[in-house]
């Protein structure tokens, strides 16, 4: 895991995340805290959901155990 806390516009981080090939990105900002939440976007996807938190974690550890690379979020 990586924090990307750079004083950089959020769409700037996104790109360079994505020339990573980082396989999720995961953004939390004021909306996302005050409704505990966060967004996931997927590598090579355009757009990102939103998703809780403790349900995302548990896809991926689902994704994990059975050694699948089509987690939902």
């Amino acid at each position: 895991m990586e924090l990307d806390l750079h004083d950089e516009k959020l769409g700037y981080k996104i790109r360079e995340a994505q020339l990573k090939r980082i396989p999720y990105i995961i953004v939390v900002g004021d909306n996302e805290l005050h409704n505990q939440s966060i967004h996931v976007r997927k590598y090579g996807q355009e757009s990102s959901e939103e998703a809780k938190l403790e349900e995302f974690l548990s896809n991926i550890k689902k994704g994990i155990q059975s050694k699948s690379l089509n987690c939902r979020s």
